[in-house]
């Protein structure tokens, strides 16, 4: 196989990863307003989890010791919701860099900052950041109101948990 067809089976092979985790998320999707997402609890690894997330060059993960150690929640709910946030901050950077951090806020809580180069929203639009579809002031990218409908579906389906 020559460079061109290995760049072609390799495009070829990112999209059809894209495509499926497009479906997966439409899946997710109608579970979530069907009400059949189940809250499942468990003991897991904060650390770990972080550890787990599927990074690229853009992203710098900030280390801190006290983001190790057990905690107790839906690890899988966290991950996705963690994971869809990472991803959107890389897509509306447009390659710049994004650091991510988790700090200790109590005994039980933690905070999530996820820092980019994207549009991001200003202070008085947080408030809308769990609605889908909502676009932040300036934003252009037809894609930006897009990903707030994914994180609305992660955080309905955190509600009450």
């Amino acid at each position: 196989m020559n460079e061109t067809q290995r760049q072609a089976v390799d495009s070829i092979v990112l999209n059809g990863k894209n495509l499926s985790a497009i479906i997966c998320g439409i899946v997710e999707i109608s579970l979530i307003e069907a009400g059949s997402v189940e809250f499942a609890p468990g003991n897991f690894d904060l650390g770990e989890l972080i550890n787990g997330l599927n990074k690229t060059p853009e992203i710098t993960i900030v280390p801190l010791a006290e983001a190790g150690g057990m905690v107790n929640g839906d690890a899988r709910l966290l991950r996705e919701a963690l994971q869809t946030m990472l991803n959107n901050a890389v897509e509306e950077g447009e390659g710049a860099a994004v650091n991510f951090s988790v700090s200790r806020q109590g005994e039980d809580d933690y905070a999530f900052a996820i820092v980019g180069g994207g549009l991001g929203f200003a202070s008085d639009e947080m408030a809308h950041i769990f609605e889908p579809f909502y676009k932040p002031q300036g934003a252009t990218s037809k894609s930006a109101a897009g990903h707030n409908l994914a994180i609305a579906d992660k955080k309905n389906s955190d509600d009450g948990q």
